[in-house]
């Protein structure tokens, strides 16, 4: 009977060898792995900011025809906040546009005679406010937050309840963009002259402000077009710049029914 055994090789497996050129061959990929994922990530965010920034622009510009539709049929601009028979204010101008904005079933269905924190008022006004915020606000979910704003005060000529014109100044500012205003959209309360600052992206108090636009803030002129405001415009040229030749642009035309 013949038999035979398995040949037996001298040769064992060989572990693994570890070398520096491996290691380095493997740490020069893996770099080059993470910087095109890097790139790709950046641009990719680069360009989902490229579109907030773009309907940011697009909102003002909404907002800036409906006031000048607003103004077609009234003579005015909305006051910054409307008034119950005690003065006290009820709702801020962004009330009064929304049913020119997309259609009347906010119109429907707030009550005009509730001031705007009344909880049936803001039960419906919470969905409509994406019409007044900034896609890149960050904004809490279903807060009602808003990122454009008036501004007012006594040499705003402005001070309350007061419709405005400005056919013979169309290049004023009427409404500018802030960031962290903490102003829910009806809210009768706007960023207030006389306590702003007037250095554009002043985070240290209120200021004309941005979340996207970089050294820079938007605010829109009374013809409806929407200007850049850059963080080197000298404060006191802002400052000029919102009051100059507005001593009687107040309380004209008709008063809104």
């Amino acid at each position: 009977m013949v038999t035979s055994e398995p040949i037996m090789s001298d040769q064992s497996p060989k572990p693994f060898q570890f070398s520096v050129l491996k290691l380095l061959v493997f740490v020069g990929v893996l770099c080059v792995v993470c910087g095109v994922l890097a790139l790709v990530m950046q641009g990719v965010r680069e360009a989902r900011e490229a579109v907030r920034s773009r309907v940011c622009v697009n909102n003002l510009k909404q907002i800036g025809y409906v006031l000048n539709k607003y103004h077609d049929e009234y003579g005015c601009f909305p006051a910054p906040f409307s008034v119950d028979a005690n003065g006290k204010p009820l709702h801020s101008w962004r009330v009064a546009i929304e049913p020119l904005v997309e259609d009347t079933t906010f119109h429907a269905t707030f009550d005009y005679s509730l001031p705007w924190n009344h909880p049936k008022n803001l039960k419906v006004s919470t969905p409509f406010a994406r019409h007044f915020a900034c896609p890149s606000a960050g904004n809490p979910a279903g807060s009602g937050f808003t990122n454009y704003v008036m501004i007012v005060g006594q040499k705003r000529r402005a001070p309350s309840g007061k419709e405005v014109s400005f056919d013979d100044h169309p290049d004023a500012i009427i409404v500018v963009e802030i960031v962290n205003s903490d102003i829910y959209w009806t809210e009768p309360r706007e960023l207030n002259f006389d306590e702003m600052s007037f250095q554009i992206n002043d985070h240290s108090k209120p200021s004309i402000s941005s979340h996207h636009h970089a050294h820079r803030a938007l605010a829109l002129y009374a013809d409806g077009s929407v200007h850049v405001l850059d963080e080197s415009t000298d404060p006191d040229e802002l400052n000029k710049l919102l009051t100059e030749n507005l001593e009687d642009a107040s309380g004209r035309g008709k008063r809104q029914p």
